[in-house]
């Protein structure tokens, strides 16, 4: 038979019951998908201010209610970053789980696609201080992390950078990676500002390091980029350094009577006990810190440490430090609890810290305790799994590593591993202006 118009949906052959069952299995389908979907949403963005924890241990910045946060994105300045305390100073943008009912925070939406209302970008705009044009979420985050920022941090945040790919990357909550850009030196928009901060990181790099460390630097750059090392250097800069083969690792089984002209002790007791590192934290202040002496050829690198300690020391805490700056005490740390209970990691800025992520899934030690900082993507990683992701601004071209702790109890660590990340050999080529 031949059917003008709509054919019916189901041919009977004579066996309704049949098809009334097939409609409803459809139906029933059709309905679990449907609240599949409800349940699994987007992450809910807000623009908020941080929170300072003082519970008479450990003082810090935090996200509010960091219960529900997913993710974070600091919108500060150094200068407020650096703060301890106090009302808060500048913004951020969180993502939480669920929505947050708080008139201080500016709910941006749970859609990263969805455009912003003007009413949105303008109270973006007042407290930001910066012009806001709408876009969508995503576009919004990626724009005034990138064009909008500040290559000093001393105004605003500073720019976003591109990691070792050149992939200028945005990790926000749930979703990780909401934003990828790739980078083409003198092409892109983004080029004039990343280019700013790397100047302003030469300055500060040449008058306070050794002379060599900047000059692997320089060439590590120089192959990431795809860039003559010149570009680098501020033109009104006197000191004009040329490059050297970069190609760092630096390495420490501790297996010797003690710490060595390689280790320099910050605060709290360290030392060596039975080939490993020890920190007693005897007498010391939040938290124990010893700096690797020797210094990498990029702010692209990665810190790990095993941390030994058995399950019976729950109050002892130790992970790596990455990107430190011996002046201003400056560095990223990654940390674990000996418990299993608390994995974290934080910024500390001029001596002022602040958690970018943590949960208190750990398994405890031994295990194997990595952060990674490829431009402004920080990773922290327990026993080779990935466990946080977060874009992060605060600091750059810092290049010497190190170990932090905290404990009542002994933190035992040992082999040591701080290396540069492997620029992509593809890139050697210079780009022509």
């Amino acid at each position: 038979m031949r059917y003008v118009g709509k054919k019916p949906l189901l041919r009977t052959n004579g066996n309704s019951k049949r098809n009334d069952t097939y409609t409803m299995r459809k139906l029933i389908l059709t309905l679990c998908f449907c609240l599949i979907a409800s349940v699994v949403h987007a992450d809910y963005y807000y623009l908020g201010q941080w929170e300072w924890v003082d519970n008479g241990e450990f003082e810090y910045w935090t996200a509010p209610y960091s219960e529900y946060r997913t993710g974070n994105i600091d919108l500060r300045s150094i200068p407020q970053m650096s703060k301890k305390g106090g009302v808060p100073e500048g913004y951020a943008i969180f993502s939480y789980s669920q929505t947050i009912r708080d008139k201080k925070m500016l709910y941006l939406g749970n859609d990263k696609e969805a455009v912003l209302s003007k009413s949105v970008t303008d109270t973006l705009k007042d407290r930001l201080g910066i012009e806001v044009s709408p876009k969508s979420i995503k576009n919004m985050i990626y724009e005034i992390l990138t064009t909008k920022a500040d290559s000093t941090g001393k105004v605003r945040w500073k720019p976003l950078m591109p990691d070792k790919n050149l992939k200028m990357k945005v990790y926000l909550g749930t979703e990780g990676n909401i934003k990828e850009v790739a980078l083409i030196p003198y092409v892109s928009p983004e080029w004039e500002t990343v280019l700013a901060v790397i100047h302003e990181d030469y300055r500060r790099l040449v008058h306070k390091s050794e002379h060599i460390k900047v000059s692997k630097w320089l060439d590590f750059n120089q192959e990431k980029y795809g860039v003559d090392y010149n570009e680098f250097i501020p033109d009104d800069e006197p000191i004009k350094l040329s490059p050297l083969p970069h190609n760092t690792t630096i390495t420490d089984d501790f297996d010797r009577a003690s710490l060595g002209a390689d280790w320099s002790v910050i605060s709290g007791t360290w030392g060596i006990r039975s080939n490993e590192v020890l920190t007693d934290g005897k007498g010391a202040t939040w938290p124990n810190r010893i700096k690797n002496t020797n210094a990498l050829s990029s702010d692209d690198h990665y810190v790990q440490i095993d941390f030994t300690n058995d399950l019976s020391s729950s109050n002892a805490f130790l992970g790596p430090m990455a990107r430190w700056d011996d002046s201003l005490q400056t560095y990223y740390w990654g940390c674990i609890r000996a418990g299993g209970d608390i994995r974290s990691y934080s910024k500390v800025i001029e001596g002022v810290g602040t958690n970018l992520d943590g949960d208190t899934n750990g398994s405890g030690p031994p295990q194997v305790v990595k952060i990674q900082c490829n431009g402004s993507t920080i990773k922290f990683y327990d026993d080779g799994t990935e466990i946080f992701s977060v874009t992060d601004t605060g600091i750059t071209g810092n290049t010497k590593t190190g170990l932090a702790g905290h404990t009542s109890n002994d933190a035992l660590g040992d082999d040591f591993i701080a290396a540069d990340l492997a620029a992509v050999t593809a890139r050697r080529r210079m780009w022509i202006q």
